[in-house]
């Protein structure tokens, strides 16, 4: 399920994450930055990214 589709059905959005929109992009904002610079170091599974 995407995020973008999601969005559009608030009841929907509610009833999966617990937040409504509006609080949802206000954490969406705090951790996005640490979950990019997290995915640049580590792998989904929490091991370090070997390039």
């Amino acid at each position: 399920m995407r995020y973008r589709a999601l969005k559009k059905n608030s009841v929907q959005f509610l009833s999966l994450t617990g937040f409504d929109i509006k609080n949802f992009d206000v954490l969406l904002s705090f951790f996005s930055e640490d979950w990019d610079n997290y995915i640049t170091h580590y792998t989904i599974d929490g091991y370090p990214l070997i390039r």
